[in-house]
């Protein structure tokens, strides 16, 4: 959603700001038809969430599970938004947006946060 999505906004503590500009740039150099780019803001607590600017909650990385319509990355924040930040700058160097295959094929099945959440539980 970082690379596909317009007005999307990261809260996190001040820490990731780097990691995120770094993000950022990558995107603007690797789409430069793109315009707006998401927007940090910092908070205290020691999560990640990744909303739109409408305050729709996308995606959670630690802090206690959210409701089910939300990816949820249990764990350590850090090293969660590492990982995100690792794969978009991975699909970026594939050519995202216009590499081929690069974001799943569409045979793939929906998303379905319960059944990942359960898979995470075991772990």
């Amino acid at each position: 959603m970082l690379l596909r999505e317009e007005d999307v906004v990261v809260r996190a503590p001040a820490e990731y700001k780097p990691s995120f500009d770094q993000l950022c740039l990558h995107m603007a150099d690797c789409m430069p038809a793109r315009t707006t780019f998401p927007i940090f803001y910092e908070h205290h607590d020691d999560v990640v969430t990744i909303e739109s600017t409408t305050s729709f909650l996308f995606a959670q990385c630690g802090g206690l599970a959210p409701s089910l319509d939300v990816i949820w990355l249990p764990g350590d924040s850090a090293a969660s938004w590492g990982a995100i930040h690792d794969m978009c700058v991975e699909l970026l160097d594939a050519g995202y947006p216009g590499c081929i295959g690069c974001v799943g094929s569409p045979d793939e099945p929906p998303w379905n946060e319960t059944e990942h959440r359960k898979r995470v539980s075991n772990h």
